[in-house]
Formats: C-alpha cells, structure tokens, sequence
C-alpha cells in the first residue's frame, strides 16, 4: 500500500532556519521569453530601442511585451545559485541580513523537508508589501506551493502583523517566463518595468495585487 502523502504546512520562519533556505535553488526552466517592443509615435510607427535618446515630445510613446517561445527549454540560473556556485560570502551574509530585517518569512515544509519560502518587507508609509523573494523547490514546483505561501501572506497581511499593507508589489525578469505566469495566475496586474536590473543588465517587470482573501 502506497503510503500517504504529508501535508504541505506553511509557517512564519525562525532565525535558524534562515541558514537552509539557500538549500534551495531558485534557477528555472524557461520554455518562453518576453520580447520588448517600444513604439514612438501613432500605432504603425517603427520601434525605436528601449535606450532611444529620440526626443518624444508630444507624440504617444507605448511599450508592448511579446512572448515568444524559445527553440529549446533553457535554464537560467538564479542568483542565489549563481552566488553560492561563486562562493560569493558578501551575498550570503548580505542576503542573510536582509531575510533577518523582512517584516514577514513564510516557509513551506512537508515533513522535515523544505518546499519553499516567502520573503516580504513592508515599504514604510506606502502600504506596499514587497515581496522580494518566493522561492519553491523543483521537486514540489507545480503543485500550489507558491500559491499557499501566497495565500498565507495574504491572511497575514489582513489579520495578522501587516494591518496596514494594502497591497503587495513584486518583480520578474523579463526571462523568468515561469515568474510572470505565477504573477498573472495569482491576480497581479502589471504595472510597469525598469529597463536595467542592477544584478544582472536584465529587464524588470514590475507586478501589483490589492490585499484580498
């Protein structure tokens, strides 16, 4: 008889667990990428680059992201990986401290194992949440992992500590197709990009979801 299966738990994190969550690796699988398209001028005007030092004045400017499926699945890999490959200690510790300073660390476990984890930080007077990691191991990816913590951040935004948290913010690279999926499945709207990641060069979409249950 095939035994059964233990509940996936959620709970806030303790200050000795901070340690394992590098245990999990946050690199991807991409299938799809977003393309950038922006476009100057009425709808039919040729795009211009991103970095366009054409001045606008008063013509439209608009920006449209295209998916656009890859010719093989890629991996990229996350920074956390990429920083512990590098033996790079300032991240860790650095990373370490930041965990320690979030207002809120939801971790996933089933069992003893670790499935997953949440940070989020209150941006003081805005009553934004910004969510700056969300982490699910690959073994337990696809199966509401990212949705639960979700959901856990949500109840504790409105019940618990984070009262006045109104609404949670959030970013994807524009690689990181699995990302953007999440963002659009669990109800985040998109609300705007910055041309240039500080960690790596990369595109930044930009997400936003009001606190509901």
């Amino acid at each position: 008889m095939k035994p059964a299966t233990q509940p996936v738990e959620i709970r806030a994190a303790e200050d000795d667990d901070l340690p394992h969550l590098f245990a999990l690796d946050d690199s991807y699988t991409a299938t799809h990428t977003w393309q950038v398209q922006a476009v100057r001028g009425e709808p039919g005007a040729p795009p211009q680059p991103l970095n366009s030092n054409v001045t606008l004045g008063d013509t439209p400017l608009s920006v449209t992201f295209r998916p656009v499926k890859l010719p093989r699945p890629r991996k990229v890999i996350g920074p956390i990986a990429a920083a512990l490959r590098e033996g790079n200690d300032d991240f860790h510790l650095s990373r370490l401290q930041a965990w320690r300073g979030a207002d809120l660390v939801l971790i996933a476990e089933q069992g003893d194992k670790l499935c997953g984890y949440l940070v989020l930080t209150a941006v003081p007077g805005s009553g934004i949440g910004w969510i700056s990691s969300l982490v699910v191991a690959n073994s337990m990816r696809r199966k509401g992992v990212g949705s639960m913590l979700m959901s856990a951040a949500r109840r504790w935004s409105r019940y618990g500590q984070g009262q006045n948290i109104r609404a949670f913010m959030m970013e994807a690279g524009l690689r990181n197709f699995p990302a953007v999926a999440f963002c659009r499945k669990e109800g985040f709207n998109f609300c705007g990009y910055t041309d240039y990641a500080f960690s790596n060069g990369e595109v930044v979409l930009m997400f936003v979801s009001q606190v509901v249950i």
